[in-house]
């Protein structure tokens, strides 16, 4: 009964630490934009500026013009749906084994790719995702 009362009122390890954030590591199999709500996703967004690169393209600067127009569109149309809170959702398979699947801010992605390692820092809505 004694042991029992001191080892509720010693602060054991597990209590001690419950402030820190659970790291785990993998790598990441796959990244999808998220649509925001009433919006566009990145890749409807990049399909449309590609659509109106290559038209403005084309007409400022002929043949030539066409596939610049098409990256440069690409690229912008995209850039302009993930500014302002863009979200992925992302899936990793975890190096302890099985696979998770979390959604975050687009901007703190840097460095996170399909194939990448990462460490994910946390869990749930909070979780940061930092390239390895």
């Amino acid at each position: 009964m004694l042991g029992a009362l001191l080892a509720l009122a010693c602060p054991s390890p597990a209590l001690a630490q419950s402030g820190e954030s659970e790291v785990r590591r993998g790598v990441v199999t796959a990244m999808t934009p998220v649509a925001k709500k009433g919006g566009l996703s990145s890749g409807t967004m990049r399909r449309l500026g590609a659509s109106l690169g290559r038209t403005l393209g084309t007409r400022l600067a002929g043949s030539e013009g066409y596939r610049t127009g098409n990256d440069l569109g690409a690229d912008l149309g995209e850039s302009m749906a993930s500014t302002g809170g863009g979200r992925h959702l992302l899936e990793v398979r975890l190096d302890g084994g099985g696979d998770i699947a979390l959604e975050t801010e687009t901007a703190s992605l840097t460095g996170v790719s399909v194939g990448a390692r990462v460490r994910i820092i946390g869990s749930g809505r909070q979780a940061l995702v930092r390239a390895e």
